[in-house]
């Protein structure tokens, strides 16, 4: 894979994609409801307990209305993992229901 995008409507999300390499990373985003993972490339562990693998996709989603999403990746060496946060504008989820903030 040469390159990855992420797309979302504008009026809707706001999101931020980074990769990650080889070692241990500590997120923290405190506006996101979902974070997605992709591993583009080795392996990964989420937390000590979930593996990703080559082409692994992993959606995490926020579990209380505003407190976040934080996770502890390691990459092994030679790895590549996309991380893409996305934060719904207004509180609005893509299925139009609220948030649970109204």
């Amino acid at each position: 894979m040469l390159d990855l995008n992420l797309m979302t409507r504008r009026d809707v999300c706001q999101h931020y994609m980074q990769r990650l390499y080889a070692g241990e990373h500590v997120v923290c985003f405190e506006d996101a409801q979902q974070v997605l993972l992709y591993c583009a490339q080795g392996r990964a562990r989420l937390g000590g307990a979930t593996e990703l693998e080559t082409g692994d996709l992993l959606l995490l989603e926020e579990e209380q209305a505003q407190q976040g999403i934080s996770l502890q990746l390691h990459a092994d060496e030679d790895s590549m993992v996309y991380l893409m946060r996305i934060s719904f504008l207004n509180n609005i989820e893509p299925t139009g229901v609220g948030h649970g903030l109204e």
